[in-house]
């Protein structure tokens, strides 16, 4: 079975994957930290954002992988790039819009989209249920996923969330809610716009408002779906 999950920043996306791969030993493929990743490598090279001709030489040679290790009993994926695990730096705030704006380039989507359909089919091919998390996973990764599921929520909610969410990590470098609503709205603004690949919700997704909700009533929701879909 093929999930795909969609929406904005903040709306608790990577956390339920991950406890989905945690509990439940679903496979997990975070495809926003593809492009992260990508960002991150082109901000250690000194890659200008818009400098499309040597962001695609970047690409050309890089290697990411997501490594499946087990920390207190549990199996967490790690993103690591050319042998590095760069978890954690990918999720620096300096990150997110360089990743948004070099996801716009057509070439970049193209190759990390070929990416993630083969990582997720041989997932597939071994038998084994995927859930891809992203912005354009049920649009045009897997347009023909078995669930396709979009989550949304207030966005003062999704700044809270996103704050403590850094704070956690130790990367919220004193960073005001204020500003991380003018970020986000910023975000939402980009992947909305996007030629290729832009955030926007299509009639046979499930639509999930996750504002006033917690994450297990939520989980719950989406095992419901995903029963009733192995039941047809």
């Amino acid at each position: 079975m093929i999930i795909g999950i969609d929406g904005p920043a903040g709306t608790g996306k990577t956390t339920i994957a991950k406890l989905f791969e945690e509990k439940y030993n679903i496979k997990y493929i975070n495809t926003g930290a593809m492009y992260r990743a990508l960002a991150y490598k082109c901000l250690q090279n000194g890659i200008e954002k818009d400098d499309e001709e040597n962001i695609l030489k970047i690409l050309k040679d890089i290697k990411i992988e997501y490594v499946k290790k087990s920390v207190d009993g549990k199996i967490l994926t790690s993103i690591v790039l050319d042998g590095k695990d760069i978890t954690e730096e990918i999720h620096r705030v300096d990150i997110a819009p360089i990743a948004s704006d070099i996801s716009k380039i057509v070439k970049v989507r193209e190759y990390m989209v070929d990416l993630q359909r083969k990582i997720a089919n041989e997932y597939v091919k071994n038998g084994e249920d995927v859930l891809l998390e992203g912005r354009d996973i049920c649009t045009v990764v897997f347009p023909d996923a078995d669930l396709k599921i979009y989550l949304d929520a207030d966005t003062k909610i999704r700044a809270k969330r996103r704050l403590e969410e850094l704070k956690q990590r130790g990367i919220s470098q004193n960073l005001t809610l204020e500003q991380i609503i003018e970020s986000i709205e910023k975000r939402d603004e980009t992947d909305k716009n996007k030629t290729v690949g832009a955030l926007k919700r299509t009639e046979n997704q499930k639509y999930i408002d996750t504002t006033n909700r917690n994450i297990d009533d939520v989980i719950a929701e989406i095992l419901g779906e995903i029963e009733r879909i192995r039941k047809c």
